[in-house]
């Protein structure tokens, strides 16, 4: 294109110059040609000329258009540079905002993780889930009547006047009561599951404890057990092995072991009117959509005895229980701990259901109980002769209950039970006796009742207050048996003719004896056999901290009760004595971590 340009511009600038010197020819001509011929030559050039400035008038035209064109091009450059500076920016900024997306992505993800993960520190081993629980525990009590106990009190040996010990004060601090517990857990397949639990304290005591020096207080186990559930249709079985809490332990929801809902109080024997044991068993539980259970459990026996209600008629003499090392063949049992004559395990039934009406949690069951109790009676044997030996045996039995609702949702709890029947003694808190002897030397089961009432308020999500009341209450059982030719034999529990309460409220120097049942014995003038016990509790538990490190909480408790013996008859006057009675009050305070919790 630029070559073709400048060969039009020298034809055009030939064709000026021809237009110069076309005069000077045109004279010269006219001397020697004829004029024909010179118009002739300048009409070509003229046309020449007229073509030349067209095409000059088409090359600027061309060349003004290839100058718009090449201008609206640039321009179109630029505008499309523009665009692509303004993509390119825009691509930047996606791409950091990209960039910036992703690198919140993991903490978005972990954050949705952490909504569904449960929270637990537990340890996997081969898919089996291993949890640890339990907590340090610094405690102290202190009573206005000594008691010479730790943190948990024996309601039933509250001290008569009498004692001479009863009218100093006590303090005492404790870390007994601190607990280990860990909880394996599996799954064989989506319908079977199997758990293993243990829990220790350190509320046992060897012949060689003492608070002397070191303290050296042992463990001691207080739950031990092996569980598997597994699903069948709409509902599930459960099978345990074990120690564990009785089955006739108020649960707060369904009858699964660890739901069982003991006062929450920091002593350790808890409330009076509370019906518990823990012990071995064998146990076998059915629920329907967790909403009804149903459950039957084999449990260890063990039987407590009336104190001071072995009188018998001559000739007659009664074996109920053995020691370890009398002869007897024992081992793994300390040689001064008796136990008592059992060949029958106890049996207990139980029914619950859990319902919500509207929006107010509540538990209820029932349960029932069957026991048998078992001696070996010798009647005019001696100490060389054989006489008449026998094996005798009686029944117990038992009924009761619990409810407990939730009155105001995450506010207020309630709860009430309760329990009654023969030879049910052992089975609540202060250990009343289940069996009295009559003159003859067999047993009779000790008709008794028990009821504890509890409310706590949860003020703040860091404080629970509790109240509590207990009552427990036996029957009394007297017998008198008058054998041909001799005397008049009184004997049973709270037999006026035979207990002898005349000094029980009088401060003496005899050193008591200490027994079963109600747990003093031989005191000269004080029988002391309970007839019943009141329990007032009053407390709260405040957690100050509860976090990624556990919890810590500390508490306050203080309890007023009061013990009931028996009226009776002076031996001397042959006048009724009235009752004797007493009372303890106790202050206990508690300070825990849970560091797995």
């Amino acid at each position: 294109m630029t070559i073709r340009t400048s060969l039009l511009g020298g034809a055009a600038l030939g064709a000026l110059l021809a237009l110069a010197i076309a005069p000077a020819a045109d004279a010269k001509t006219k001397h020697h040609h004829h004029d024909v011929v010179v118009v002739a030559t300048g009409d070509g050039v003229k046309s020449d000329i007229d073509e030349l400035k067209a095409e000059v008038q088409s090359l600027e035209a061309w060349k003004n258009q290839e100058a718009a064109a090449r201008a609206q091009t640039a321009e179109q450059v630029s505008q499309l540079q523009g665009a692509l500076s303004d993509a390119n920016a825009r691509a930047d900024r996606a791409e950091q905002q990209v960039e910036a997306q992703i690198q919140t992505i993991p903490g978005q993800v972990d954050a949705e993780v952490d909504k569904t993960r449960v929270k637990t520190d537990a340890l996997y081993i081969k898919g089996i889930k291993f949890t640890l629980g339990g907590f340090a525990a610094l405690e102290t009590v202190t009573r206005d009547h000594n008691m010479s106990a730790d943190i948990a009190t024996n309601f039933s040996a509250i001290p008569y006047p009498n004692i001479p010990a009863s009218h100093a004060a006590e303090t005492r601090f404790s870390a007994r009561q601190s607990r280990v517990s860990g909880l394996a857990q599996a799954d064989i397949s989506p319908d079977i599951h199997i758990e293993g639990y243990g829990e220790f304290d350190f509320l046992g005591g060897a012949q060689t404890a003492n608070s002397n020096q070191t303290n050296s207080f042992n463990p001691r186990v207080r739950n031990l057990y092996g569980t598997i559930d597994w699903k069948n249709g709409d509902g599930t079985w459960h099978a345990l092995a074990g120690q564990n809490w009785s089955l006739l332990t108020m649960n707060s929801t369904g009858i699964m072991p660890r739901s069982e809902a003991p006062p929450t109080v920091i002593d350790a024997q808890y409330v009076v009117g509370f019906a518990f044991t823990r012990q071995p068993q064998i146990r076998i539980a059915y629920d329907w959509n967790k909403e009804f259970w149903a459950a039957i459990s084999i449990e260890n026996p063990q039987t407590t005895f009336a104190g001071g209600s072995s009188n018998f008629v001559p000739g007659v003499s009664v074996i109920n229980n053995s020691l370890a090392g009398d002869g007897s063949g024992g081992s793994l049992f300390f040689n001064d701990t008796s136990f008592s004559l059992n060949d029958v395990p106890d049996v207990i039934g139980k029914v619950a259901v859990d319902e919500t009406p509207d929006g107010h949690k509540f538990h209820g069951e029932a349960f029932a109980l069957a026991r048998n109790f078992y001696e070996r009676v010798n009647v005019n044997g001696t100490a060389t002769t054989t006489g008449t030996p026998a094996n005798r045996s009686t029944e117990g039995w038992g009924v009761g209950g619990s409810v407990e609702l939730q009155a105001v949702p995450k506010v207020l709890d309630l709860q009430l039970s309760g329990i009654y029947g023969d030879g049910i003694g052992r089975y609540v808190t202060s250990g009343l006796p289940d069996v009295a002897f009559s003159p003859d030397g067999n047993m009779h089961a000790i008709t008794e009742w028990a009821v504890l009432a509890g409310a706590t308020w949860h003020a703040t999500p860091q404080l629970d207050i509790y109240a509590y009341g207990g009552e427990e209450s036996e029957n009394a059982m007297p017998f008198n048996m008058t054998p041909v030719g001799g005397s008049t034999v009184h004997g049973g529990l709270g037999n006026a003719a035979f207990t002898n309460n005349s000094l029980c409220m009088l401060e003496t120097t005899t050193v008591p004896t200490p027994g079963s049942g109600s747990a003093i014995m031989s005191v000269p003038g004080c029988n002391g056999q309970t007839h019943f016990l009141d329990e007032g509790t009053v407390g709260f538990w405040h957690k100050p901290y509860a976090g990624s490190f556990g919890h810590f909480q500390w508490g306050l408790q203080y309890q007023y009760i009061e013990r009931h013996g028996f009226s009776s008859t002076d031996p001397i006057s042959g006048g009724p004595v009235a009752a004797p009675h007493t009372s303890e009050q106790i202050l206990m305070s508690s300070f825990r971590f849970y560091p797995f919790q």
